[in-house]
């Protein structure tokens, strides 16, 4: 077996380089758009009257339910790296779903803490079960969170190593 590639092999693996380099620049341009857009909507909702929000996303062209997810990616605060590691906008989605979870389940056990110190009854369970959902919420969204970044890195790595492959094959 050679390691020389045929000049139509070296041709296809230099245009699998642009088409890449092109979907990841489309990915990313994507995800701006979407997190700008969920900043202008969130913008024209609190200019909206009583009333005026559906008409206007009529004339925005965009259903109701695509507006609250954009507002709602502008409104957890990710920076557009994170959105694309995360998997893009849906998968990010689910990251800000499960991370209000988490939140919330702190809220529930630090009530519960504020309550106790009060001198209120507060059982033990009250206070453990709010941070174990918390943490196991937690937990799932890091293992997700390795997991995109394993398949990234995976993909990273597979790209420069036919790209080094060609230019090698091209130099000699």
């Amino acid at each position: 077996m050679t390691d020389r590639l045929t000049n139509s092999l070296t041709a296809i693996a230099d245009d699998l380089r642009r088409e890449s380099e092109a979907c990841d620049k489309a990915e990313r341009a994507a995800i701006g758009h979407a997190m700008t857009a969920g900043r202008m909507l969130c913008e024209a909702k609190e200019e909206c009257e009583h009333g005026q929000w559906l008409p206007f996303l009529k004339r925005a062209g965009m259903s109701e339910r695509k507006a609250q997810r954009w507002m709602k990616l502008h409104r957890g605060r990710l920076n557009p790296d994170t959105v694309s590691l995360l998997g893009g906008v849906t998968p990010a989605l689910s990251f800000l779903a499960s991370r209000d979870r988490a939140m919330g389940y702190l809220d529930l056990a630090e009530a519960a803490a504020i309550r106790s110190d009060a001198g209120g009854e507060v059982t033990k369970e009250e206070l453990l079960q709010p941070l174990e959902l918390a943490i196991a919420t937690m937990m799932a969204m890091g293992l997700d969170l390795e997991q995109a970044e394993h398949d990234r890195k995976d993909s990273q790595s597979k790209t420069v190593g036919a790209v080094h492959f060609a230019a090698e094959e091209t130099a000699r």
